[in-house]
């Protein structure tokens, strides 16, 4: 007898061919729980869709998006066009995103399911089997709006046929913004904080700075640092991100333009932040922030004195950093060792993902124990691959359990 269409097995569809393609066909013939985390967004503003990128860029699979305030057609032109005057566009290859004529989502060919509900306990992460969910919202940055994400699916409901029978619902939840009583992590220094349930990473500066001390500490010692923080204030279209940080009190005779003024400022969370996971540099570390109008990439000078001393102590920085960039810090840090015959320039490091770029043609050895270290970071890609950093760290945790 013929089966009937009804009957058929549905057929598998070889798309986009990709290295781990056996692993794929193997995912969805077994029975056996999913080989990629399913991600959840909460909110698609600039952020959330950096978050996006990058976790597509990571090979990960988001299934589900969220904003009450942002319709699909909005959110399709945005995820396409809003880098148009980045720097670095011309590098990069581009999302492939469209809309479907019903509204749907799509990404890479892949449909996204969207949603618009404005209390987090009522966004049905369980209906696309969200397990990991990054929340964007920078004013829901505490401890009990990360927890109004989190899912149960008891396997006793009477509607539980509708969901995997591997589903255990939102495990995770990673709030971006600054959180007031949620301990950050920072991925490439803390290695045993991923059996927690909510997470947030430390900023971007921090995460630069924090990394470069604690693997200096690691191998050399660090007797004291002075930095100097040059955080991009513009975003990629170079507008001010926050206008706010422009003066409101001065009279009109030294009123200044922000967005052609270095703005030397105050940067306590900077500090705060790093002696939170190294308290050991406390009376070690003191520096100072100028905010600068160029987009997107900041740059960190660093004047570090070691316990170690060497005719050659700046060659053996630049190998330990070398080093580390190749192998157990990777995917954190980038090592740039010559431009030629041209000097740095900020925008060059423009989409950089990296917790930072290591410069070794820009800095230099001061004397047999001080070190003078150029580093840069893009804050917002580099801030947006880190809570996807977090979520793949969890999962390997999650699967070893």
């Amino acid at each position: 007898k013929e089966p009937t269409p009804e009957e058929e097995e549905p057929l598998i569809q070889f798309e986009d061919p990709e290295p781990e393609l056996p692993q794929r066909i193997a995912e969805r013939l077994s029975p056996g729980p999913p080989s990629k985390p399913k991600i959840g967004i909460n909110g698609m503003d600039r952020l959330g869709r950096l978050v996006l990128r990058a976790a597509v860029e990571a090979g990960l699979d988001v299934v589900a998006v969220n904003d009450p305030f942002i319709p699909v057609n909005q959110m399709t032109q945005l995820a396409k066009f809003e880098a148009v005057k980045s720097p670095w566009q011309p590098r990069r290859i581009d999302l492939r995103v469209s809309e479907g004529p019903q509204g749907q989502f799509y990404v890479d060919g892949k449909e996204i399911g969207v949603m618009g509900e404005l209390n987090a306990r009522e966004i049905p992460w369980e209906k696309f089997g969200v397990n990991y969910v990054v929340e964007t919202n920078e004013s829901l940055n505490t401890f009990n709006d990360g927890r109004n994400h989190l899912r149960t699916v008891e396997k006793d409901q009477e509607d539980s046929e509708q969901y995997s029978e591997n589903y255990a619902g939102v495990k995770r939840v990673i709030v971006v913004g600054p959180s007031p009583d949620i301990r950050s992590t920072t991925v490439g220094v803390d290695t045993d904080r991923f059996s927690r349930k909510i997470f947030t990473h430390s900023q971007g500066h921090v995460s630069a700075l924090l990394l470069a001390l604690k693997l200096l500490d690691a191998k050399f010692g660090v007797k004291t640092c002075s930095y100097t923080l040059l955080k991009a204030v513009m975003n990629s279209s170079r507008d001010i991100k926050c206008p706010s940080l422009g003066p409101k009190t001065h009279t009109r005779v030294v009123k200044w333009d922000f967005k052609e003024t270095l703005v030397p400022c105050d940067l306590p969370d900077l500090e705060d932040g790093v002696l939170k996971i190294m308290p050991e540099m406390k009376g070690k570390l003191s520096g100072i922030t100028i905010y600068a109008p160029v987009p997107e990439v900041s740059m960190l000078d660093l004047t570090v004195r070691l316990d170690s001393e060497s005719s050659d102590i700046y060659m053996e920085v630049c190998k330990e950093m070398k080093y580390r960039s190749e192998g157990s810090h990777r995917n954190y840090i980038r090592y740039i060792h010559k431009q030629k015959s041209e000097a740095s320039a900020s925008s060059m490091y423009a989409g950089s993902n990296e917790i930072f770029v290591f410069d070794a043609k820009s800095g230099t050895q001061v004397n047999k124990s001080t070190v003078k270290l150029i580093i840069w970071f893009d804050q917002e890609a580099s801030f947006a691959r880190r809570q996807v950093d977090i979520i793949k760290e969890c999962y390997k945790y999650d699967m070893s359990q």
